[in-house]
């Protein structure tokens, strides 16, 4: 084993002396603090983006109590609300309105008709350019509060009737069925388990292929394989690099916590309504893969004898992974509990993506026996690749030259047999 941590500490060593490692770390940082204020910017800009509409209330039927209601609830509209009451308007021609809001950057001027709220009605008018769900947001918002004046003006008794709401209630008949809060922050959290799975054995799974190929290329392997063994060679560059890479999100999560905590919420996951058995699963489900993925990769690169081929030999690879990557996105996603998410999850190569999708968004959860059974396949089938893998990389490790690619390999297993 001592073989096996000096191998992982000169690979360590060597990823962190570059710079692009820290130059792409800084990005990340500065990407992930913009996610962070994105709400907040978005929301800023969506405020000064908002339409004008124009209220007119001759009467002042509703004009005071509307302008105080919208501006209590503004977040919830997508419009501003500016009131001009004067009766000229009433008498506007279409084009004399048209003028009308464009002097005052407005997109529709929403008039109110009659002295009470007995007999007022609403008449639209706007300048042909805006959406119908702002128009009948506008007319909604306006009936209410012209009910609402019309309710005023019933006796005590029965205004106490009309203004009582609702109440409503839900059962929930499974006890044990996950709230809407919790699928959807849980949906969040396989959503980035799958992207953040995806770009890590693209970046890093493509860094244990390119040192398989650089330790070939120099001739380095020649003098390490002489005190070592192949798999510890392999498995300690899977492992070395993959601890480059949690450390490169450690320190972005530690900036993002940072950065949260300041602003007292989070806008990216509501981790308060996230499972904490989905907390736990999630770095469980993520080493595994990268485990799983990356021993692929350096299955790939033990394959190549120059760098310049080494994308042809990742090909096969990265179409792999592409399509367990859409068989989660549109296969177990949407129907977590169907036999084919189940049976899916079960698969060894699979199993990092589908289990955990199961696991977050089935409706009564997964039994933890399913759980502990398909980690159990999947730390089988890595062992497997490991020592498979290690005895691809002896077969090919001197070898400086010829054709690459996977039949060559199959080609070789079949000699030997």
């Amino acid at each position: 084993m001592r073989e096996l941590w000096i191998l992982m500490q000169r690979e360590m060593k060597v990823r962190l002396a570059k710079r692009g490692y820290w130059t792409f770390t800084v990005i990340g940082l500065i990407l992930l603090i913009g996610l962070t204020f994105l709400p907040s910017i978005m929301n800023f800009i969506n405020q000064k983006a908002k339409p004008t509409v124009m209220l007119n209330d001759p009467h002042h039927v509703i004009a005071a109590t509307a302008v105080k209601s919208i501006q209590k609830n503004s977040d919830n509209y997508d419009f501003k609300l500016t009131v001009d009451n004067s009766p000229k308007l009433q008498s506007l021609s279409n084009a004399e309105a048209k003028s009308y809001l464009k002097t005052h950057h407005a997109k529709l001027v929403a008039q109110v008709s009659g002295s009470s709220a007995m007999s007022a009605g609403i008449v639209v008018r706007e300048n042909g350019s805006v959406s119908s769900s702002l128009v009948g947001t506008i007319q909604s918002v306006l009936r209410q509060q012209i009910m609402s004046e019309r309710i005023k003006t019933l006796p005590t008794q029965s205004q106490s009737v009309l203004s009582t709401p609702v109440h409503t209630s839900v059962i929930q008949l499974q006890p044990n069925s996950k709230s809407e809060q919790q699928m959807l922050s849980s949906k969040l959290l396989v959503d980035y388990m799958l992207v953040l799975l995806f770009a890590t054995i693209t970046i890093y799974g493509a860094w244990v292929a390119q040192g398989v190929v650089e330790e070939k290329s120099n001739r380095i392997v020649e003098m390490v394989l002489v005190t070592t063994k192949p798999w510890q060679i392999l498995f300690g560059k899977i492992i070395g690099i993959g601890l480059v890479g949690l450390l490169q999100y450690a320190i972005w999560l530690i900036v993002a916590g940072g950065v949260i905590l300041f602003r007292k919420h989070s806008t990216l996951l509501p981790v308060e309504h996230v499972p904490a058995e989905m907390l736990v699963l999630f770095p469980v489900f993520f080493i595994l893969g990268y485990m799983l993925y990356a021993t692929l990769y350096g299955i790939a690169g033990s394959l190549v004898t120059r760098v310049e081929e080494q994308q042809m030999a990742l090909t096969p690879v990265v179409i792999i992974m592409l399509i367990l990557f859409y068989v989660t996105l549109f296969g177990i996603l949407p129907a977590p509990d169907s036999i084919f998410s189940t049976v899916a999850s079960f698969v060894p190569i699979v199993t990092p993506m589908a289990m955990f999708a199961r696991a977050a968004l089935a409706t009564n959860g997964v039994a933890v026996w399913q759980i502990l059974i398909s980690i159990g396949l999947v730390l089988i089938l890595n062992t497997l690749l490991v020592l498979y893998g290690a005895r691809v990389y002896k077969r090919f490790a001197l070898r400086t030259s010829g054709k690459s690619s996977w039949r060559i390999l199959w080609q070789k297993d079949s000699r030997q047999n």
